[in-house]
């Protein structure tokens, strides 16, 4: 989406398109699937640990000691066991999600994006926004990567939001700047400022003058309040109203 006058910065907001298979395990349990996956990853670390001091003791030759970590060994092999059996066949399937919450809701905003920033009057003045639908995210973001190779010198001072998980009932608008195996580090002053930018609607008569978009208000006492976002009339969005029209701004 090209902007008014020649850009000086460059915004891309992508999604992705494809979906992951079904988790039968956290449909099932929910969150109690987090606790499934943490008892795997503990008795891992714990056999491994064991495997460590076993080899020191062969080392060091301390034989009655090794008898002991032999049977301790065994005992958390035998307890992981099913434990392993629950994530080969039942953690993943070959079932893929709908994709509703995930990946389809992300597009959808990527697609009310393009609609909106492509009407003449919201224009960007020297932003260039590209909007991106990537492909293979689910098997270690492929689209994302090659298309980063593919455009990697226009990229460099680029700005990139990726939108996700955005089609939870009643959940939070919440901005990440960063995942790791699944937790997610949040920006509080961009949150604080998502959760303060709900538009205000109101309805106006024009007692003078001329109102337009992105005209910026005052109060009564003088004090710079937000500025228009849109106008409408009659449910139509209008680029301006004029004097003893009764119109609807935001």
């Amino acid at each position: 989406i090209q902007p008014e006058n020649p850009p000086s910065e460059l915004i891309i907001i992508g999604s992705h398109i494809d979906s992951n298979c079904e988790f039968p395990l956290m449909r099932m349990f929910k969150y109690g699937f987090i606790v499934i996956i943490a008892i795997n990853l503990f008795l891992t670390a714990i056999l491994l640990i064991i495997l460590l001091i076993k080899n020191i003791l062969i080392v060091i030759k301390l034989e009655t000691l090794f008898l002991n970590i032999e049977i301790i060994f065994f005992w958390a092999f035998l307890i992981l066991i099913p434990s392993v059996l629950i994530q080969l066949f039942f953690i993943i399937s070959n079932r893929p999600v709908m994709g509703a919450n995930d990946n389809l809701s992300g597009l959808a905003v990527c697609y009310e994006i393009i609609k909106n920033l492509s009407l003449p009057e919201n224009k960007l003045k020297n932003v260039e926004v590209w909007i991106c639908a990537f492909g293979c995210e689910e098997i270690g973001s492929k689209g994302s990567r090659n298309f980063i190779k593919k455009y990697m010198e226009d990229l460099k001072n680029a700005k990139v939001i990726n939108v996700d998980m955005l089609g939870n009932k009643n959940a939070p608008l919440l901005v990440t700047t960063s995942e790791i195996f699944g937790l997610a580090k949040t920006n509080k002053q961009m949150n604080e400022l998502i959760l303060n930018s709900d538009p205000a609607v109101f309805g106006v008569l024009i007692e003078a003058g001329t109102l337009y978009p992105k005209v910026p208000l005052i109060t009564a006492k003088g004090v710079k309040a937000r500025r228009v976002h849109q106008i409408q009339d009659k449910g139509k969005t209008v680029e301006k109203a004029g004097k003893d029209t009764e119109v609807a701004i935001s």
